[in-house]
């Protein structure tokens, strides 16, 4: 696999750079290759596996141990990289099965189909978020540092194509 840059990696943008480290971290063979090689590569109709949304979605989809994940700030990251490019199209359905999304206890939930009843995460406003403590594992974190992503965890659309959706007053009970 390699990330597409030209120049080494102390060059690279900061998003970049962090998603190389998180993919290090998972012990993939990850090089950065110039554009004018990455050109002549494909010019010999070599195989290049290139870094990219779709390819770290299906990375982590795969029922591995993560060692990447057990930064909540690296999963924040991967998840915001995972939906950008499929918000605008509202292709979300590609994010279900990723263990990238953050919860109010810190730990990380998987993303499915709204079908899945049993596997329903809520999203609550501050003071509900208080008062459901003993339920904070079924609660969606749309606090956290990345406020475009906050925004996508709060959107409709992602809500609608995803086991995440506001909290009804039977769930909230059931949460108490």
């Amino acid at each position: 696999n390699d990330v597409d840059d030209r120049g080494n990696s102390s060059s690279l943008p900061l998003t970049k750079k962090k998603l190389l480290g998180i993919l290090l971290q998972e012990n993939l063979n990850i090089v950065t290759i110039s554009s004018p090689i990455l050109k002549c590569m494909r010019d010999e109709a070599c195989e290049v596996n290139e870094v990219s949304p779709q390819f770290v979605r299906e990375w982590f989809k795969k029922p591995l141990n993560h060692p990447s994940l057990s930064d909540r700030e690296s999963a924040i990251f991967l998840l915001r990289y995972c939906i950008d490019d499929l918000f605008e199209g509202k292709r979300l359905r590609q994010l279900h099965g990723l263990p990238l999304l953050p919860l109010a206890n810190g730990d990380l939930g998987y993303i499915v189909d709204p079908e899945d009843i049993g596997n329903s995460y809520f999203v609550v406003g501050k003071e509900e978020k208080y008062l459901l403590e003993k339920g904070s594992h079924k609660i969606v974190d749309v606090w956290t540092t990345d406020s475009r992503l906050n925004g996508y965890l709060m959107n409709q659309d992602f809500h609608h194509l995803t086991n995440v959706g506001r909290i009804d007053a039977k769930s909230f009970v059931r949460l108490l």
